[in-house]
Formats: C-alpha cells, structure tokens, sequence
C-alpha cells in the first residue's frame, strides 16, 4: 500500500463484500500496461510489488478503518464503493498498486482513476522513482532502491525492512520469475532474439549468437552508440546485491 510523507488517504461504507471479484490481470497485460504506463520502473520490480499489494486485481480495495480486503465485479461498483467509503473518511488503498487514499489530492487522482491500472502504475512508478536516491557503487543503488519499496510501504526508508515488506516483494519478485519469462510454444520456436528478465528487472535481449547482453535491444548502429536504451534508465533491481539479507 502507497504512502507518502505528505498529504494522503482513503475509505468505506455499509455495502456487502461480494464473494468474489473480477479476475486478476495475466502476466501479459500486466507487462503490457507497465511497460506503456511505467517505463521507468522495469515491469518485474512492478509486478513483485503488485503481486504483494493486490495479487493483480486492478479492483482490490483494502479498507484500513475497518480492516476488509475487498474484490469487486466491475469498475463501477468498485468506484462507487470507494466514493462512499472516502465520504466516510475511510483510509483506503486502492486497485493494482494500492494507492493510499491520501495520495488522491496530491496526485490529482480520482477514485475511478486509481482503480485504472495504467493510471495505477504510473503512479506507483513516479512515486518508486521520487524516493530512489541513486548510489556510486551497484550495491549503493540496490540499497536505494529497495529503500524505496520501503518507503512505497510505510513512507520510511527503514520501517519496510523492519516490518518485512521489503522481504515480501524480493520473495515475489523470485516466484514470479518463472511466469515473466514464460514464453508462447511458437515464440520460442521462432529464431532472432529473445527476451529475458532478471529476478528484479534487469530487462536484457539475447541473442542466439551474441549471448546475454547488457543493454535492451539489438546492438544500435554506429551512429548510434553513445545513445542509451530507454531501459537502461529504469529502476532495475537484482537480488543478489545491495538488499540486507
């Protein structure tokens, strides 16, 4: 659940929780909406915090007052809820990445927009990116990243790792990795490159012949080989560095 050290919140109301609610996005449509919607985040770094936050469903709503964890139909339904609830002076977080409800002034969000999960991660992407504080070294920017998922948590840089937050996406991030990577038969069959992700993002091509390489795409021509990929710029995050263990 996001939150931030300045103004934010959310809410609920007298309404039944239905039994069940909409299904969940597929790993292709969350990789789909994070690499349109949140480009500077790499989308398995998203998709271990949404596995932690909402388990997918762009619908959840997590009441805080009154400790319900709720899954809705259609957006509708879910927006009216929401509305009422915040009417209440319910703290809420709200749809795929969990947007605490005091976000909303801040950010110029709406209730219908927060349970949008293109609006929701790129939310959640600019909020990652406003507390990553860079480093010198690899471990100093792992570091800092991974105290910017605490910071998405608790609006701390220390108390998600205390409280285990921090710990829980690292753990998503390594089950999910199987699923990220998993291919269409077809695909694989089909020669040319291949897409790969490490555990926390680090987005590579690979080629049959050149092996794992290091930046996004195929080689860039020679005019072009000072320019950098538009994903060497995101948040990428690899397990094996910078994170207390």
């Amino acid at each position: 659940m996001l939150k931030a050290t300045g103004p934010l919140s959310i809410i609920l109301l007298a309404s039944t929780c239905p039994s069940s609610g909409a299904a969940p996005l597929s790993f292709a449509e969350f990789n789909n909406f994070a690499r349109e919607c949140a480009p500077s985040v790499a989308p398995s770094t998203l998709a271990a915090i949404a596995q932690v936050e909402s388990r997918f469903d762009p619908l959840a709503v997590h009441d805080n007052t009154t400790g319900e964890t709720l899954h809705w139909q259609n957006q509708a339904q879910a927006t009216q809820v929401v509305m009422d609830r915040l009417e209440a002076r319910h703290s809420l977080d709200v749809g795929l990445m969990q947007i605490n409800s005091r976000n909303f002034s801040v950010l110029g969000l709406t209730p219908d927009g927060a349970l949008q999960p293109c609006t929701s991660l790129s939310v959640a992407a600019n909020l990652l990116g406003s507390r990553y504080a860079g480093g010198n070294t690899a471990d100093d920017e792992q570091l800092s990243l991974r105290r910017a998922i605490s910071a998405y948590n608790t609006g701390d840089f220390t108390h998600g790792f205390a409280n285990g937050y921090v710990r829980k996406v690292e753990t998503a991030a390594q089950q999910l990795v199987p699923s990220l990577t998993a291919r269409p038969k077809d695909d694989r069959e089909k020669p040319g490159s291949e897409e790969t992700w490490d555990v926390w993002g680090a987005y590579k091509r690979r080629s049959p012949e050149g092996g794992a390489g290091g930046s996004s795409g195929p080689p860039p021509p020679p005019d072009e080989d000072n320019r950098k990929s538009e994903d060497d710029d995101q948040l990428l995050f690899d397990l094996n560095q910078g994170g207390p263990q």
